[in-house]
C-alpha cells in the first residue's frame, strides 16, 4: 500500500487547483489545502500507528468537506461526493477509535478514492458511464 497510496493521494489531492479552474475562491483553494494537509499527515500516521493523530485528522477532513462555504449545491452529484468523502472520513475515525488498525487503512484508501472520484467528476463535469 505505502508509495502508491501515497503518490495517489498527492496526485489527487494536488489536481483540486486545476480541478477548480478559475472559479476557485480563496476559500476553496485553504480548505483544500487543509483537506492536503490532513491527508499527507494521516499516511505518516497511518504507518507508526498514532490513533490519536489518525481521529484528529479524519475529523478535520470530515468537518472541512461539511463546510457549506464552499460545495457546489446547485449540483446534487457533487453532493453526492461530498457525502461519500464524509461517510469514508466517519468509517476511519470510527476505526482510529477502535485502533482497528485493517479498518484504518481501508478507511484512508476510501477516503483517497472519494476524493478522486469528487475531483474527477469536478474536473470533467459529469461521471462517465
Amino acid at each position: 500500500m505505502g508509495r502508491f497510496v501515497q503518490v495517489a493521494v498527492m496526485v489527487g489531492l494536488l489536481s483540486a487547483g486545476t480541478a477548480w479552474g478559475q472559479k476557485k475562491t480563496n476559500t476553496t483553494q485553504v480548505m483544500m489545502q487543509q483537506k492536503l494537509a490532513a491527508a499527507q499527515t494521516l499516511m505518516g500516521s497511518l504507518v507508526s500507528k498514532d490513533y490519536a493523530t489518525i481521529e484528529k485528522q479524519a475529523r478535520q477532513l470530515r468537518d472541512i468537506s461539511k463546510a457549506s462555504t464552499w460545495h457546489k449545491k446547485n449540483q446534487s452529484e457533487f453532493m453526492a461526493e461530498a457525502q461519500s468523502f464524509q461517510f469514508a472520513a466517519d468509517a476511519l475515525y470510527q476505526s482510529a477509535v477502535a485502533k482497528d488498525l485493517g479498518g484504518v487503512s481501508l478507511g484512508f484508501v476510501r477516503t483517497v478514492m472519494s476524493c478522486m472520484m469528487c475531483h474527477n467528476y469536478v474536473r470533467d463535469g459529469q461521471k462517465k458511464p
